[in-house]
């Protein structure tokens, strides 16, 4: 990371991003949250230019969390979304932070977070930089803004996260077409990208050691809970019209922990 900063974008709006903000903030019970949501709506509108025209990557402006409006009641998020690659966080600063703000609600499930730059009195938007989410680690919720990345560097940031996710994808259609009957009879209508998810979500919280049960918990419910701690009735709920209960339980556990060796050379290598 940086040790400075010099370097930033400065982003033109449309008026159709000025509209969505003044409707958001509208909609809003008191005018602290309305200029909350005012910028964040912009924050976003900023990254998503710069995404689109300046990187090259198709984005879904309204997939994210923060263009429902009870989400945007509740939250202080700023999520866009790059299809098929992940999300990024949009976080807002006036020109004279120090530090970027992210709260607990958005420092999971994010590839990165982007700081967009207001000035009062100006209509420039300025993106400053991004940090990697993999960076992020035990860093308390306020990054400080000389640590993060030049805004520009972004562009070998996803490209270097585009080829992993190829990769990923590849390796998990493999192992899952090697699987028995039994495993892909369980996860016959979960996607690629869903077991990756949480499989991941046991890696990160988990030693290698536990991948096998933990791995095999979390493929057997819908979703794999805080740290993929999930419950051995869970488990066996899900498996019991899938044949031989036990034999099941253990071919998706011997899956599980097959699968996260593979993944974790990639992740183990992410920046």
């Amino acid at each position: 990371m940086n040790n400075t900063i010099n370097y930033y974008w400065t982003i033109t709006l449309s008026e159709t991003a000025y509209e969505y903000a003044n409707k958001f903030a509208r909609q809003q019970a008191s005018e602290e949250k309305a200029r909350q949501v005012y910028r964040n709506t912009l924050a976003i509108c900023a990254v998503k230019e710069f995404v689109q025209e300046e990187l090259g990557y198709t984005t879904d402006l309204k997939a994210g969390d923060c263009w429902n409006p009870v989400v945007r009641m509740v939250h202080d998020i700023a999520d866009l979304i790059i299809p098929e690659l992940g999300i990024l966080e949009c976080r807002s600063i006036k020109a004279e932070d120090e530090v970027v703000y992210l709260p607990n609600e958005v420092r999971e499930n994010r590839i990165a977070y982007v700081a967009v730059q207001f000035e009062e009195q100006s209509e420039q938007i300025k993106l400053r930089g991004f940090i990697a989410a993999s960076e992020l680690g035990d860093l308390p919720e306020e990054i400080k803004v000389n640590q993060l990345q030049e805004i520009e560097e972004m562009i070998d940031y996803l490209f270097q996260l585009e080829m992993k996710s190829s990769a990923i994808e590849e390796i998990a259609q493999q192992e899952l077409e090697a699987a028995k009957e039994s495993v892909r009879e369980i996860l016959k209508d979960r996607s690629i990208a869903e077991i990756v998810a949480q499989l991941e979500e046991v890696y990160r919280n988990y030693d290698p050691s536990d991948w096998w049960d933990k791995g095999g918990k979390a493929l057997a419910v819908s979703f794999a809970g805080a740290g993929g701690n999930v419950g051995e009735a869970s488990l066996k709920a899900n498996v019991r019209e899938s044949g031989d209960t036990e034999e099941v339980e253990i071919g998706l556990r011997d899956f599980a922990e097959d699968l996260l060796e593979k993944l974790a050379e990639i992740w183990d290598g992410a920046a």
